[in-house]
């Protein structure tokens, strides 16, 4: 029963850098996205002054 074993911990293991290689595109992507929205907003912004 050693094999099996060893094998079951290699996948969590496996899972486990999977989960945060995955927590940290998601969290790029994220922040991407928040960076697009803030600078948008900002052009927003300043194109409203310039035209106001």
């Amino acid at each position: 029963g050693s094999v099996p074993s060893s094998h079951h911990n290699t996948v969590r293991k496996l899972q486990l850098l999977n989960l945060r290689f995955y927590k940290v595109v998601i969290g790029k992507i994220f922040k991407g996205l928040l960076y697009k929205l803030n600078a948008m907003y900002f052009n927003f912004e300043s194109f409203h002054i310039i035209s106001f």
